[in-house]
């Protein structure tokens, strides 16, 4: 197990993990002390490699994220843009709420972390950390800015129908909390990293799409 493999040469990883271990149910946004209690096996799996890394006893950060998305790959904003240039009539999800990261905050954030390591070895600098960018908001929310900023670049000619619908309309295999905004308070005071603004995130990665559509 690479855990042991780093408790034994003093090594230290860095860990993804996923706002899926919560239930939904809070009413505000989660610390990385609330009780996680997923709902899905992909949930369970998630908090299992939590604790099993948290057991072995070795140097580690886990950052828990929420809904990211990038320019390449598969995600929700290169969905909503592949549907809308089909001319599809779409039904969105309402009744979520979460805080879409762009993979690169996620990445700068990271970087931040293993900066700090490099500078000094603390206990301040391991456990369970919560890092989104600094919006929530519902899918339908989230698609509606998607569509409004491709529109003003000129990557589509005009934007889909969209009806808002509860996410009972949608069941998916691992079922996702309603409710998953992440607090992140707690990475800020220990490595001084702020939540990246979400509005200026996905004007970049629209502009990233758009731009490589034009090559």
């Amino acid at each position: 197990m690479l855990a042991s493999w780093a408790k034994k040469h003093d090594a230290r990883i860095i860990h993804y993990s996923t706002d899926y271990v919560f239930d939904g149910k809070a009413k505000r946004p989660y610390l990385e002390t609330d009780r996680p209690n997923p709902q899905s096996v992909y949930g369970d799996s998630k908090l299992a490699g939590e604790h099993a890394l948290g057991e072995s006893g070795c140097k580690h950060v886990i950052l828990r994220t929420s809904w990211i998305y990038s320019s390449h790959g598969k995600n929700f904003v290169l969905s909503m843009l592949d549907l809308a240039q089909r001319g599809l009539s779409l039904k969105i999800v309402e009744d979520q709420q979460g805080c879409p990261t762009s993979a690169r905050n996620l990445a700068l954030a990271t970087d931040e972390v293993i900066a700090h390591w490099s500078e000094k070895d603390s206990d301040r600098f391991h456990g369970v950390f919560h890092y989104c960018d600094d919006t929530s908001l519902s899918w339908y929310d989230f698609a509606s800015l998607i569509f409004r900023r491709a529109l003003s670049v000129g990557l589509l000619d005009g934007v889909p129908d969209l009806t808002p619908v509860p996410s009972s309309q949608f069941p998916q295999v691992a079922e996702r909390p309603k409710w998953s905004v992440l607090d992140t308070g707690r990475i800020n005071s220990v490595f001084n990293i702020r939540p990246a603004s979400f509005e200026s995130s996905l004007r970049a990665v629209i502009d990233e799409i758009k731009t490589r559509a034009n090559k």
